[in-house]
């Protein structure tokens, strides 16, 4: 039989674990409490720490992102920069600013801290080339900068967590409205860009485009730093002219003239009658019926009336017509307004299908995987038409089956989501006012590129 000690020996030794257990979930709770009451008496100041090359590969948001607005007397460019890649660009020490949150931007608590900060980026954005504008080159402005909360995130608030970006404003004051800009862009994060390969990227940066009606994307690259912008007329006129649908000469109706002669000439001779009233009203009304029925009887077409012009050849001008028509209508999606969009589209579109044409194309750029974002158009390219009936109807119209892609960008501060969707459709074309113009569509399929 067992002595009292060694039951007690035992008896620990089956409370041990037990006792092990809560000991550590104590620890654990004290650890909590300790955390939770240093950060209950910290100041509301939140540190800036900078991305060294290596953190500003593990951070997925982008580095180097940048929007043109092109306004009146001005081209002003808004460029966002991750918290590394500003440190590559501004070397200096952040990790000891004292940065408040409100909302999305962060405000300076000391401002001897923004003042040295706003000296430092001003003169690195100060010395960006000259833009030439309208044929004279005017030179950069620095407007401001601020700091904002990373888009690396929506989920991550702590900004020691992920450090802020950085928002920079530079313009090009100019005398004259610009008609005609030389853009230029040569900064890249090329240096932390590889492929799934892990080689290089060549340097390249999508950047967006808008000016007063329009919003496209544009990329500059290291081989094409300079691009081109040209103010668009007030009215361009994308209309694709049609011939004529009626292409018969006029005919003579002989035969109904000479009863008409004949007719007046009875009138004439029934004057001489007793009661030349009578005559005279019976020979009208059926010098007039018979006339009029026999309108189409013994008719006569000069030699010189027109012939018709078909067209030839007729598939191939017919798939031209039917591409340039699709063009114009998704072009009409660069401008801004709606009003603008609805304008360009009706030099293509005929009036009642305005509406359903708009309609389509608006729920085949927008990006399911993207949040419902609307793409804007960077290319467009038929891949396939192929007419319905190989010869055209009586009135000029034509069916075309055709099958096209459609590759668009959705853009974020920063970085670009590309979006591919294969369509296949039959649209009817035919002659309105001279006009060609697509009068019926029947959508097929729209499926996303894989």
């Amino acid at each position: 039989m067992p002595n009292q000690n060694s039951r007690g020996r035992q008896s620990i030794r089956g409370q041990s674990p037990r006792c092990l257990y809560l000991g550590w979930a104590d620890l654990f709770r004290a650890i909590v409490l300790l955390v939770a009451l240093n950060m209950s008496v910290r100041p509301s100041a939140v540190h800036a720490h900078p991305h060294g090359p290596f953190e500003l590969v593990t951070h997925e948001h982008p580095a180097l992102g940048l929007i043109i607005n092109i306004e009146s007397d001005r081209v002003v460019y808004d460029i966002s920069l991750s918290n590394g890649f500003l440190n590559t660009l501004v070397p200096q020490e952040r990790g000891h600013l004292k940065l408040r949150l409100e909302e999305n931007t962060f405000i300076f608590e000391d401002p001897k801290q923004e003042a040295a900060e706003r000296q430092s980026i001003e003169a690195h954005f100060s010395q960006l080339p000259p833009l030439k504008i309208n044929g004279s080159e005017c030179n950069p402005q620095f407007d401001g900068f601020k700091f904002v909360r990373s888009s690396a995130s929506a989920d991550i608030k702590e900004s020691e967590t992920l450090p802020p970006d950085a928002r920079v404003r530079v313009s090009f004051p100019t005398p004259d409205e610009p008609k005609h800009v030389e853009l230029f862009w040569n900064i890249f994060a090329t240096a932390y860009s590889v492929d799934a390969f892990g080689d290089p990227v060549k340097p390249s940066l999508a950047a967006r485009l808008d000016t007063r009606v329009r919003s496209r994307i544009i990329t500059f690259t290291g081989d094409k730093p300079t691009i081109a912008w040209e103010a668009p007329k007030a009215q361009q006129d994308m209309r694709i002219p049609a011939p004529p649908v009626e292409h018969e000469g006029r005919t003579l109706p002989v035969l109904s003239i000479i009863i008409v002669a004949a007719g007046l000439a009875g009138c004439w001779l029934g004057g001489r009658a007793k009661r030349p009233w009578r005559i005279r009203t019976v020979v009208i009304l059926i010098t007039a019926v018979t006339a009029f029925q026999l309108r189409h009887v013994g008719g006569f077409t000069p030699s010189d009336a027109p012939t018709p012009t078909p067209i030839e050849p007729f598939q191939q001008r017919a798939s031209e017509i039917f591409d340039a028509l699709l063009s114009n209508v998704y072009r009409a999606f660069d401008f801004r307004s709606e009003s603008d969009i609805y304008d360009v589209l009706a030099q293509s579109v005929d009036g009642p299908l305005l509406d359903s044409v708009y309609k389509e194309i608006q729920a085949g750029l927008v990006s399911a995987e993207q949040g419902g974002a609307v793409a804007k158009v960077k290319s467009m390219e038929v891949l396939e038409s192929q007419l319905v009936d190989p010869q055209p109807r009586s009135d000029g119209a034509f069916e075309i089956k055709s099958r096209w892609r459609v590759e668009g960008m959705v853009y974020h501060w920063g970085h670009v989501h590309d979006t591919s969707s294969i369509f296949e459709a039959i649209y009817t074309v035919a002659p309105r006012d001279g006009f060609w113009k697509i009068i019926r569509t029947d959508m097929k399929s729209a499926m996303p590129e894989t």
